[in-house]
């Protein structure tokens, strides 16, 4: 049995939530992360350890290199927090293996958890169970996971699950 198959409604009380802290493929953002702790969180859930390697910049300011197939420099602007930028840049370069979802309606607070799964994976996850839909929503179709409210967020959720 998946953690998947655990999600028996859209009742945010019984969503299996410490089967997905455990799960490998969810990884955590906190508020404070630093960004390469969440590059870092990404590699390790998407199982590219070992393959994808990260890189302070040089020139110390903050901004890191990803080494996987080819390089890519993330650089930081001040309209994002800096955790949602590397979520978008790690969506932006990995999306086409690699899809994040936000685990949303279940988790209000200061944490961020998302579940890195293959395109494919979430197709057939959604087709098999409608409540997947609800709980787990594209990353690239949310605000600022950092800096929004806990109900904007929840209103994007709502968004896709219907829609």
């Amino acid at each position: 049995m998946t953690p998947y198959d655990q999600i028996t409604s859209r009742d945010n009380d019984a969503f299996p939530f410490q089967t997905f802290l455990d799960y490998p493929r969810c990884f955590m953002i906190d508020w404070r992360a630093a960004p390469m702790e969440v590059a870092e969180g990404f590699i390790k859930a998407a199982g590219l350890t070992g393959r994808a390697t990260i890189t302070p910049d040089a020139a110390g300011n903050g901004d890191f290199m990803i080494s996987y197939v080819d390089k890519i420099t993330l650089r930081f602007n001040d309209h994002h927090s800096r955790q949602h930028q590397v979520l978008k840049m790690l969506q932006v370069h990995f999306g086409i293996r690699n899809a994040i979802r936000y685990v949303n309606h279940a988790a209000a607070g200061d944490t961020a958890y998302c579940v890195v799964e293959s395109l494919s994976t979430w197709e057939r996850l959604e087709k098999a169970n409608p409540h997947v839909k609800w709980f787990f929503t594209p990353y690239q179709l949310l605000p600022d996971i950092i800096n929004a409210s806990f109900d904007e967020i929840s209103a994007c959720g709502r968004k896709y699950a219907d829609g």
